[in-house]
């Protein structure tokens, strides 16, 4: 069974994810409202051909963007390593998603939520058994623990009839990310070394499958009230995922690797110092879990509800990014050249 959407809500439609799902739909022929904080970020979403609406899912007002929608794809949040306290990851991920879908309630069109959360409310795993959507959910940080929050308001609704899904997404990479191409430069550079083993795992996942993903939870009939992990078809561990990024970068890693004790020692240090300082620490605890932390997610689930695999392997989507990276980087050095 597949549903026909007409007109969608996508919510935070300016970010990375929020503007590839839009222009896929879009493609697909469906009408899109773009929910955009900023009206000066919308220009790229009204040349695609998507209706601009300006405004905060924490607005009284959300009545007014869901009007006339049938689908709405959640993917507003405070997300990531940001500096931001836990208050705004509260006041975004919780209360912004208890709004919309109070909002969403009343609407009588309404027929699909999709919820977009994230991997990290299950929190840490063993990585000889990959988690799937029924695995304990322990959050490490605020943006984890918000996220699990703002999912349980989902779920509440969803088990009052609400028709909603949830996509838990990896880390998803891609050309326009600022946090890939970060990546990209930085191992470019040679700036990014190895601490301690680097054997944990990491399951990224290529914008456009996640976004294939997205909209398959959109669109497949007969699944309210689900979870779907969304992430990339390989396992790799962070040393092999980053030195695949420098080959193709053109380098190699810097090595030799440092000891992680001697690591978490600097973060510590640092974490007490450059506050007092009033400058950004270098080196935190929240910047060696990705050296820590293992990654992997069973999609499974996915694979037979939604129909739904990932096709892109992490070295070929790397290349895609890798090329424009490289492209950008010598017309900078160009630049300054002249």
């Amino acid at each position: 069974m597949q549903r026909k959407m007409k007109r969608v809500l996508v919510t935070g439609a300016a970010g990375f994810l929020g503007r590839a799902v839009t222009a896929e739909l879009l493609a697909r022929g469906c009408g899109v409202r773009a929910l955009v904080r900023a009206a000066e970020k919308a220009g790229p979403l009204r040349l695609l051909g998507a209706e601009i609406m300006v405004g905060d899912i924490r607005d009284a007002a959300m009545g007014a963007a869901l009007d006339g929608v049938d689908t709405v794809i959640h993917c507003a949040a405070a997300i990531g390593t940001t500096p931001l306290g836990r208050e705004e990851f509260y006041s975004v991920n919780v209360e912004g998603t208890r709004n919309l879908v109070e909002a969403a309630k009343g609407s009588a069109d309404l027929e699909r939520f999709v919820h977009i959360s994230t991997v990290a409310v299950i929190g840490a795993i063993d990585p000889r058994n990959p988690a799937d959507e029924e695995s304990p959910c322990r959050p490490t940080d605020a943006y984890g623990e918000t996220k699990l929050l703002g999912e349980r308001v989902v779920r509440d609704a969803a088990g009052a009839g609400f028709p909603a899904v949830i996509a838990r997404p990896m880390w998803i990479y891609g050309a326009g990310s600022t946090v890939t191409t970060n990546l990209f430069r930085k191992i470019a550079r040679r700036k990014l070394p190895m601490i301690g083993a680097a054997q944990n795992t990491m399951q990224p996942v290529e914008i456009g499958d996640a976004v294939r993903g997205i909209v398959r939870c959109a669109e497949a009939g007969g699944i309210e009230g689900r979870i779907y992990n969304i992430a990339g078809a390989e396992i790799l561990t962070i040393r092999v995922m980053c030195e695949t990024i420098a080959r193709l970068m053109g380098t190699t890693l810097p090595g030799p690797s440092v000891p992680m004790w001697f690591a978490t020692a600097a973060a510590t240090g640092c974490e007490m110092i450059f506050p007092l300082l009033g400058i950004a620490a270098p080196i935190t605890h929240e910047k060696l879990e990705f050296f820590r932390v293992c990654n992997s997610y069973s999609i499974e689930r996915a694979r037979r509800e939604l129909d739904w695999s990932p096709k892109i392997l992490f070295e070929d989507g790397a290349r895609k990014v890798a090329e424009l990276v490289k492209a950008e980087m010598r017309e900078s050095e160009a630049g300054v050249r002249t």
